[in-house]
Formats: C-alpha cells, sequence, structure tokens
C-alpha cells in the first residue's frame, strides 16, 4: 500500500507524543540526565554501558527525515515521467522512518538516527529516480562545468597577459610559456570530457588547468633585469653572426658569387658593435632595436644561399 506523507507524519506525531509527555515523569537510570526547558535530554545508557545515543539528535534526524521524504514525495507526485522506482525508495524511506519511530520508543536513540538517515538517503535517491528531475541535474552539472571551464579559460588569458608583459619588460618567461601550454592543453582535455557527458572530470581537469595558469604566472623569472635580457639577445646574435658567416665561406668555396651576402654580413656586423656600445650607456631599448636590424639581414643573407 502508498502510503502518504501525512499518514506518516500523523505516525510520528503519535509516537512521539507520549513520550514528551511523560518526559518529567521518567526516571533516567543514568547519571548525566539534565534538565533542558520544558523536557530532559537524555543521554542513556544499557546496564552493560553501551552507548544508546542522545534523545534530541534522534529526534532532530527523524524530523529532518520526515522533511526530505516529504518533498521527495511532493516531487515524485508532481512530476509526469515514469515514478515507478521513486516510489519503491519512497516505500523504503517510509519503512526508514518507521523503523527509527520504533527505535526512538525502545530508547535506542543511536539507531533511530541511522534509519533516519537512511529514510534521508532513500528520498534523494527517490528524487534522483524521477526522469524530469535527472535531466535537471545533468543539465545543472553541465551549465556547471562549462563555467569552471571558461573561469579556467579566464585565468590563463589573464596569464598570458602577465607573461607578454614580463616579456616585453625583459624577464624570463620561458618556463612561465611552457606551464601555461600545458594549462591549455589541459584545458581542451576537460572540453573533450564535457562533450563525453563526463561533467565531473571536466570540472577537476579545469580545476587544474586553473592551477597550472597560476603556476606560470608564479614561474615568471623577475630576477633577470632588462640589461641581462639585452645583452643575453646580443650574445644570440653574435653567434648567429658567426654561423652566417659559415654558411657563405662554404658557398664561396663552392664558387657561389657571395659579394651581396657579405655586405651585409658587414652591415650586421657594424649594427651588433653599436649594440655593443649602446649597452655600455645602458640605452637596452637601442641595443635591442639595433640587435633585431642585425638579425633582419642576417636572415636575408640566409635567405638568399
Amino acid at each position: 500500500m502508498y502510503i502518504t506523507v501525512k499518514m506518516l507524519i500523523l505516525m510520528a506525531f503519535l509516537a512521539i507524543l507520549p513520550m514528551q509527555m511523560n518526559a518529567q515523569s521518567y526516571t533516567d537510570t543514568s547519571d548525566d540526565g539534565s534538565w533542558y526547558g520544558s523536557s530532559y535530554r537524555y543521554t542513556t545508557y544499557s546496564n552493560n554501558g553501551y552507548y544508546w545515543g542522545d534523545e534530541d539528535d534522534a529526534l532532530m534526524s527523524i524530523k529532518d527525515a520526515l522533511e526530505a521524504v516529504r518533498d521527495a514525495q511532493d516531487e515524485v507526485d508532481d512530476t509526469n515521467k515514469n515514478k515507478n522506482r521513486a516510489k519503491d525508495l519512497l516505500e523504503d524511506a517510509f519503512r526508514d522512518i518507521l523503523d527509527a519511530l520504533y527505535a526512538y520508543a525502545d530508547r535506542d536513540y543511536e539507531d533511530a538516527i541511522d534509519f533516519a538517515h537512511d529514510a534521508e538517503e532513500n528520498a534523494e535517491d527517490a528524487l534522483d529516480a524521477v526522469d524530469g528531475n535527472s535531466n535537471k541535474n545533468k543539465n545543472r552539472d553541465r551549465d556547471r562545468a562549462k563555467d569552471r571551464i571558461d573561469e579556467a579559460q579566464d585565468e590563463i588569458d589573464d596569464a598570458q597577459d602577465e607573461i607578454d608583459n614580463a616579456d616585453d619588460d625583459g624577464d624570463n618567461v620561458d618556463e612561465a610559456e611552457d606551464i601555461l601550454s600545458d594549462a591549455e592543453e589541459t584545458l581542451d582535455d576537460a572540453r573533450d570530457e564535457l562533450e563525453d557527458g563526463d561533467e565531473d572530470e571536466a570540472i577537476d581537469l579545469a580545476d587544474e588547468a586553473e592551477e597550472l595558469a597560476h603556476d606560470a604566472i608564479d614561474a615568471i623569472d623577475e630576477d633577470t633585469n632588462r640589461g641581462d635580457y639585452v645583452e643575453e639577445m646580443l650574445d644570440d646574435a653574435w653567434d648567429a653572426l658567426d654561423d652566417a658567416w659559415d654558411e657563405v665561406d662554404e658557398a664561396d668555396d663552392d664558387g657561389e658569387n657571395v659579394d651581396d651576402a657579405e655586405d651585409l654580413l658587414d652591415e650586421a656586423q657594424d649594427l651588433l658593435d653599436d649594440a655593443e656600445d649602446a649597452l655600455d650607456d645602458d640605452d637596452e631599448d637601442d641595443a635591442e632595436d639595433l640587435i633585431n636590424d642585425a638579425e633582419d639581414l642576417i636572415e636575408d643573407v640566409l635567405d638568399e644561399l
């Protein structure tokens, strides 16, 4: 028989009320019964000293379970979806509450609490079993995963801006860029998991991507000053010039006309000499411009060979 929540609440009220009315006349056999407002708060023990639980906690658990079952039945009654499984789970929840009430009447408050918790779980399962509610939960989880992915993308974009600014300032950002690349790949994986319907994994990966974005910012080497950065650029440019001269010499040995290439490399060398002078004068901006011009000439030579 399908028991209504109203019937269940009435049964609970009839079961609990006599005990509440007789609370003051009851003599607790334990040593720690104490007066709380209009009734005793019983912390009871059996003859062998085993703890049976707390009366107030049991009452509160039963009350919470009754509310959960009531809400679940309202939801099940209102849906037009398949509700057979939900009704079965509600029947289980009703039986759990009855067991909780019987345990409470026997002053076995610990079991009463356990049965009440079982009733709440069955009520929650009944909600999940309703097709409409399941779809609603699924959509909610999907929206939550999308939001986390969007938030992680914002963090990656912010990290990229900070890395770009640091790069412009001459900071070493190589490690930061590598970590940020890992963050972007992880976020792509999160999107794939969301497409596959695994919202929980998508959220976990989005969280991981966001952490990597923060790590990327932390990896920016701000100890490298502007002068050191430009000086490193100059060293690399000199190495590139040496390699270009080797290429030109080989082409000359092969009988190719390298006059224009040699002129360009001579011009590049003059630019690098000027860049060194600019660095000596602490003019890093001018030095960097000269180095870039020299590297452009070196690339032109290599393209012509």
